[in-house]
């Protein structure tokens, strides 16, 4: 073009096209774009390269790309000494901080810190509760004679005589020689027995002050003439001893399950029996097993309240009492299927001449085992044995998975109860005495010689301080099912149809009679809520690892980028010695 040196190139502005144009003086110049990005590359002096950089020039490179706050300021060649300084020591106090408080995290997370929480469902149905009854009186008197184990009556008959008790017309018919006879073991026997309580509650003193006011209690005489029964009763076979103890048949006088009888036709069969040390025959409703360990159904209930529970009018006969026996009523337990009803330690009394309401409502436990190392067990666990003295006994341990139900319900083995730790101690009893205490139902004698005594001294001692390891031997459940319970009750009333065959039969019986040996008891959900406390690890991994981070970031703007730069630097690092080893 004509009138003018300036040529309009449009391929400059392009893309792709070369960062050059024309001054006026028809020479061609340099883009500014295209020095900036040279003096760039200059100053970047010969980093990335193929031939193999300066240890320095790496150091100096990654201090000055890196995003961890404070290394780049003290790596700042233009920055004065001074200020390097100040930031070196800002940066060393800051990256001991997050050192601390990393360790402090990481401590707190090796606790395994455990938090609980409460919380209340409502269910559209639940599993009743297995229902013992046991009559307070062991042994029916009359039935007596009929043991062939004349030592039992000889031993009842002198106990009686030793507590100055009127002779009844059944001792009348013992011959007196045998009982003073009786007696005069009796009363070796019971002293036996004073000497190893004694030297037991001695033995758990704890300074010599506590020791000397232990050493002048007076052992009660009722209690160890109760042991020595019991000890009695243990060398006789259990088979036997249930022929003397209370029926079912003769204490169950009415029956009612929701609307259902339960004393005669199929739901006859809820009902199993066992023995029990204390308080003989025991028998159990709705346990979901059969006399000889098959499984029933459980039975459940889907509304709450008196007429959709259990009812029962029960007859204790206070005649047949021995007179040993200063309680009379009956012993209830409620227990979850699957475990173990222990009447005389976690049971309560029921007294005759009431009608006594018990108000139930579940309970579920969760726990955990956050160091896995079986502090709690789950149902069915691999590897774990849930065999114990009861187990085998009474088929309490019937299940072989976790009967699963109201969501996370879950019903408990028997080793993951007081049935484990009581089964472990008798067998260190057996293994190492010989012998067992009366209220172990274990294959072995009783313990009566004073040597055998000091033995079982000795293991409950033991057993009291260091457990004999049957803690860690019967971890807790870590799904456990309980019941909590309301009682009232009022007074039986006489003009109750129930006594009616009693005085057509004997017009002379008097009211308080049936005060004396009646009881009706009715046991029922208030309403269907289940009560839940779970326990759940307050700090896991990932708590942990969000809190480093944020102590990371809050300290030195450290990121997971930033160790990845890390590692970039360690591989260029590694590469420049490995090259620099090869030359």
């Amino acid at each position: 073009m004509s009138g003018g040196n300036i040529v309009h190139d449009n391929s400059a502005f392009m893309p792709g096209a070369a960062a050059e144009y024309l001054d006026n003086s028809g020479e061609t110049k340099d883009f500014p774009l295209k020095k900036k990005t040279t003096e760039l590359q200059e100053s970047q002096g010969d980093y990335g390269k193929d031939e193999p950089s300066s240890f320095k020039k790496l150091v100096s490179h990654y201090a000055a790309t890196t995003t961890a706050h404070g290394v780049g300021r003290i790596a700042d060649a233009n920055s004065s000494l001074v200020r390097r300084l100040i930031w070196s020591l800002v940066s060393v106090g800051l990256y001991a901080t997050v050192f601390w408080m990393c360790i402090a995290l990481v401590v707190l997370y090796m606790k395994k810190p455990v938090v609980s929480r409460t919380e209340m469902s409502f269910e559209e149905s639940l599993d009743f509760p297995a229902v013992t009854i046991c009559n307070l009186n062991i042994i029916r008197r009359e039935k007596l004679e009929t043991l062939q184990k004349t030592i039992l009556l000889r031993v009842i008959e002198g106990l009686e005589q030793r507590s100055g008790r009127r002779p009844t017309s059944l001792e009348q018919r013992v011959n007196i020689t045998s009982i003073n006879a009786t007696e005069d073991v009796i009363r070796q026997k019971i002293q036996a027995i004073a000497k190893f309580k004694k030297e037991y509650l001695l033995s758990k003193a704890k300074n010599a002050d506590e020791k000397e006011i232990l050493s002048n209690a007076e052992v009660d005489t009722k209690s160890l003439e109760n042991n020595f029964l019991d000890k009695v009763l243990k060398s006789i076979p259990e088979d036997e001893l249930s022929k003397v103890g209370h029926d079912l048949d003769e204490m169950l006088k009415y029956c009612r399950w929701s609307s259902f009888n339960c004393k005669t036709g199929s739901l006859r069969t809820l009902w199993r029996h066992f023995w029990h040390w204390k308080y003989g025959n025991c028998y159990i409703f709705n346990s979901g097993l059969t006399e000889n360990g098959t499984k029933l159904p459980v039975m459940n209930t889907d509304r709450a309240g008196p007429n959709n529970g259990l009812e029962l009018d029960i007859f204790i006969n206070q005649q047949s009492y021995t007179r040993l026996t200063d309680e009379a009523g009956v012993r209830v337990v409620l227990t979850d299927q699957s475990r173990m009803p222990f009447p005389f330690d976690e049971g309560f009394s029921i007294p005759t001449g009431f009608a006594t309401s018990i108000g139930i409502k579940r309970k579920f436990v969760k726990r955990v085992d956050p160091y896995l190392n079986n502090s709690c067990v789950d149902d069915g666990k691999a590897g774990v044995d849930t065999r114990t003295i009861y187990t085998e006994k009474y088929y309490v341990n019937y299940s072989t998975q976790a009967r699963l139900k109201y969501l996370k319900y879950a019903y408990i083995y028997t080793l993951k109860s007081p049935a484990c730790r009581m089964s472990c101690l008798a067998s260190e009893e057996v293994e190492r005495c010989n012998c067992s205490e009366a209220r172990f139902p274990i294959n072995s004698s009783a313990c009566f010689s004073e040597e055998q005594n000091k033995c079982i001294n000795d293991i409950l001692r033991k057993f009291t301080k260091t457990g004999l390891d049957c803690i860690a031997k019967c971890p807790q459940p870590c799904l456990e099912n309980a019941f909590s319970r309301s009682v009232s009750s009022a007074r039986w009333s006489t003009a109750f149809d129930v006594i009616f065959p009693f005085l057509r039969i004997s017009p002379s019986l008097s009211p308080t009679v049936f005060e004396d040996n009646f009881l009706r008891l009715q046991i029922f959900y208030e309403d269907l809520s289940v009560f839940k406390t779970i326990n759940e690890e307050a700090y896991k991994i990932e708590n942990l690892l969000a809190d480093i981070g944020g102590q990371l970031g809050l300290w030195i703007g450290c990121s997971v980028m930033t160790f990845v730069e890390l590692l970039e630097f360690m591989a260029d690092l590694l590469g420049y010695l490995w090259e620099k080893w090869h030359k």
